[in-house]
């Protein structure tokens, strides 16, 4: 009644058996749960850990007359997304629509991770066959990342290259145009691709030319 009169549009299931609920969880798909601490053949507690097996992600709140408070702080460390004394049930809307619109948030988050995870995947299985030899810097000129492509191109095993510092095989002469656009790039993240042309050493020994074409980014994660 409260939540109705609250002017909250839903559908309800209401349940008093382990089983029953087991089944309204699975087949009625519930977008919350609101759970009495004591019923007649199921407890709260039980409900709740039933709850966070299946999904969960549901918000549960307790609502019931019997539990005291100190105990239903402990039922939140337990999993539960809150509670409302059955003497305070003026909080039962708004922590109702509260449960949900977190829920809803974290839900859109979640996605929102997953599609970024995916558009890594396809971008990193892009580089790895591409023909072309992918690499990441650190500013410091350290080789974070390489692509399988340096096999055929420069003759090394990516772990030949790993954290080492990308200049050191580089033609002497051309060190300090190479060093230049580097840190020109550097200096102004996300702005300007540079491109330049430089002699590397190939691992049986010999020089081939490279044309390198790169953009610094600034990585927020590190600051």
């Amino acid at each position: 009644m409260e939540l109705r009169n609250a002017g909250l549009v839903f559908t309800a299931r209401r349940v008093t058996t382990e089983e029953s609920f087991r089944k309204e969880i699975e087949t009625f798909h519930p977008d919350l749960i609101l759970a009495d601490y004591s019923l007649p053949t199921f407890d709260g507690l039980s409900a709740l850990k039933v709850a966070r097996e299946k999904d969960a992600s549901i918000p549960f709140i307790f609502v019931s007359g019997t539990i005291g408070e100190d105990f239903a702080i402990e039922t939140m460390k337990m999993g539960a997304t809150d509670y409302v004394l059955k003497d305070r049930l003026f909080r039962l809307a708004p922590v109702v629509v509260r449960a949900l619109k977190e829920a809803e948030e974290k839900r859109d988050r979640l996605r929102a991770e997953e599609m970024l995870r995916e558009k890594d995947r396809t971008f990193r299985m892009l580089i790895e066959k591409s023909s072309d030899m992918v690499v990441i810097l650190e500013s410091t000129g350290i080789f974070k990342y390489i692509s399988p492509s340096v096999e055929n191109i420069l003759g090394y095993k990516i772990t030949d290259l790993l954290e080492e510092d990308a200049f050191s095989r580089v033609h002497p002469e051309d060190i300090p145009k190479v060093v230049r656009s580097f840190s020109e790039a550097i200096s102004a993240p996300g702005t300007t691709h540079y491109i330049t042309d430089f002699r590397y050493r190939h691992a049986n020994g010999s020089w081939i030319t490279l044309e390198s074409i790169g953009k610094a980014v600034y990585d927020k994660a590190k600051g």
